[in-house]
C-alpha cells in the first residue's frame, strides 16, 4: 500500500505468440480505491447534577487522500435530556447548510483533529414515568456527506446525580403507583405511608441501602398486612440517612378505588 493510501497488485500475463521464437511479458499494477477512514473519538463517561449544563469535546480525524465535509446524525437522548453539537469554541451551533437534515462540522483537511462541542443539559425535575432518566447513552455518529458508509461513532455515558427528591405516579391512583427516588449520595432511605390520623399502614423501604442515583419502588395499594387501602388520602414519607444526617420529605397520595 502507498503513503498515499492507495493500494496496487502487481500483475504478469505471459503470451507465447510462436513457441520458441517470441513471447510477450505484460506487467501491470492494478490500482484500487483509495483507502479513507474517519475516527471520532474519544469515548467518555461523565456524571451530572440535576439540571446540571456540561460541554465536551470530541474531534474528528480524517485519514484520505483529500478532504471532506463531514456531517453529523442529529443526536438522539432520553426524554428530558437534550443535546446540541457546537463548533470547537463551543460559540456556534452546528447548522445544516445543505438541508439535508444533518449537521455539519464543515470542511475537514486529512490527517489532524477537528474539534467540536456536544453540550448537554441534564432533566431539571424529575415527573412522570421517569425510568430512562438515571442515565443517557449519547451516540456520537459523523460520516462523509459524499460518501455516507464512510462514518465513525463516539459514545457519552452520563450518570444523573440528583438532589433529595421524590414523588409517584400515577397520583391519584386505583392500586398501583410507582415512587421515583431521588439519592444525592448512598445512604440508607425509609419510604413510609401514613393515613390521615398518622397511624403507619405500609413499608415499602426500612432502612434500605441505596446508591447514590435514581431509584424506583412499587407499590400494591396494600398495607403491611397485604390488605387493600381503602380510598382516600394518605401521607407518604421519605427520610434519607447519611451518617448522622437525616433528611426527610413528605407529601400525599389519593386512591380512588374503582
Amino acid at each position: 500500500m502507498s503513503r498515499s493510501g492507495r493500494w496496487s497488485v502487481l500483475g504478469v500475463l505471459l503470451i507465447i505468440l510462436t513457441p520458441g521464437r517470441s513471447q510477450l511479458n505484460l506487467r501491470q499494477n492494478i490500482t484500487g480505491r483509495p483507502l479513507i477512514r474517519l475516527e471520532i473519538a474519544p469515548d467518555q463517561n461523565d456524571q451530572l447534577q440535576t439540571g446540571e449544563k456540561k460541554n465536551y469535546r470530541f474531534f474528528v480525524n480524517l485519514s484520505a487522500d483529500s478532504g471532506s465535509i463531514v456531517e453529523f446524525l442529529p443526536p438522539f437522548l432520553p426524554a428530558g435530556w437534550t443535546g446540541q453539537l457546537y463548533d470547537s469554541a463551543n460559540a456556534l451551533l452546528l447548522t445544516d447548510e445543505d438541508r439535508d437534515g444533518f449537521p455539519e462540522l464543515g470542511f475537514v483537511t486529512p490527517d489532524r483533529p477537528h474539534y467540536f462541542t456536544l453540550r448537554i443539559e441534564a432533566p431539571t425535575d424529575l415527573i412522570g414515568d421517569t425510568g430512562k432518566l438515571d442515565s443517557a447513552a449519547v451516540v456520537i455518529t459523523g460520516f462523509l456527506d459524499n460518501d455516507s458508509l464512510v462514518r465513525d461513532s463516539a459514545r457519552l455515558n452520563i450518570r444523573l446525580i440528583p438532589g433529595l427528591l421524590i414523588h409517584n405516579f400515577p397520583n391519584p391512583l386505583d392500586n398501583r403507583t410507582t415512587f421515583v427516588i431521588g439519592i444525592p449520595d448512598n445512604g440508607e432511605v425509609s419510604l413510609l405511608i401514613f393515613n390521615r390520623t398518622g397511624e403507619r399502614i405500609a413499608t415499602l423501604l426500612q432502612h434500605e441501602p441505596l446508591a447514590a442515583g435514581v431509584h424506583q419502588i412499587d407499590w400494591n395499594a396494600r398495607n403491611d398486612r397485604n390488605q387493600p387501602v381503602a380510598s382516600g388520602t394518605y401521607d407518604y414519607l421519605l427520610e434519607w440517612h447519611r451518617g448522622a444526617r437525616v433528611s426527610r420529605i413528605k407529601k400525599k397520595l389519593v386512591i380512588n378505588r374503582r
